[in-house]
């Protein structure tokens, strides 16, 4: 499972209820398109997935590339590489949750050997059990 914290902008990898990777930082959903809270299981996964939405300009909509994509969201929210430390307050996605390439890769390639995560977003989690 991948447990996400919105507030602190974090993830941790569990298996089994222990950690099986680093503390990441990712980047999170704006006000105005949140990412949303729940626990939700990676239903389609792709190495290199294009938004059909994103971003939208005068030319139309999509073309944004997400590599490493794991969509869990009820409206197409997805795990991916982005850059969570370019971002303002780690909120600026239209929902998704942004990995580093060097974390984003990883979740890809234990995903690859351990089946479909559940992502487990909530406001705050804490990590400090996980990670002391």
């Amino acid at each position: 499972e991948i447990l996400v914290s919105i507030q602190t902008g974090e993830a941790l990898a569990l298996v089994n209820g222990n950690p099986v990777w680093r503390l990441m930082t990712v980047s999170t959903g704006m006000a105005s398109h949140p990412t949303p809270i729940g626990d939700y299981l990676v239903h389609r996964i792709e190495a290199l997935q294009v938004s059909s939405l994103y971003p939208v300009t005068p030319q139309g909509r999509g073309g944004a590339v997400m590599p490493y994509s794991q969509t869990f969201g009820p409206t197409g929210e997805a795990l991916h590489v982005s850059d969570p430390l370019g971002c303002p307050n780690r909120r600026c996605s239209h929902g998704c949750i942004g990995f580093t390439s060097v974390d984003g890769e990883k979740m890809w390639r234990m995903m690859e050997q351990l089946g479909r995560p559940v992502v487990r977003i909530r406001q705050r989690w804490d990590f400090s059990p996980y990670t002391s």
